[in-house]
């Protein structure tokens, strides 16, 4: 916890001096293609009432869109928060942790851990864990 207080602010820091400014954010463009296979979703009835599309070419694009839909919404859900300099203020402060539970506490925890390695000299056993940063 201590080394996460410690070396979370500037990690993210580094992270976002490195970002592009006039890009928008993956998120904005994810939910932007969202809203556009959303949006032919949505006149496909249109377009099989109206002769354009058989009802199997309708439903099988309607099945593919969908696929399509919920691939983007995963991609989505594995960004990083949309402020991740503020989040990682609110993780860096000690408080934070020891105002959680301990399953809140794991499952953040549980974000930064990139690798526990277990070393062996002998008797004695040494625990280290690699954090994501």
């Amino acid at each position: 916890m201590a080394k996460i207080c410690q070396v979370l602010p500037q990690a993210v820091a580094q992270f976002a001096a490195k970002m592009p400014s006039g890009r928008p954010a993956p998120g904005t463009r994810l939910q932007g293609e969202i809203n556009a296979k959303e949006a032919v979703l949505a006149q496909l009835p249109d377009l099989e009432k109206s002769g354009i599309l058989d009802a199997e070419t309708a439903a099988l694009r309607r099945y593919k869109l969908r696929g399509e839909v919920a691939d983007l919404h995963q991609q989505l859900a594995q960004l990083p928060p949309v402020n991740l300099q503020e989040l990682s203020q609110s993780v860096s402060i000690p408080q934070f942790w020891l105002d959680l539970s301990e399953p809140e506490r794991r499952f953040f925890f549980r974000e930064f851990i990139r690798d526990i390695q277990i070393l062996r000299q002998g008797d004695d056993w040494r625990i280290e864990l690699v954090l994501v940063f």
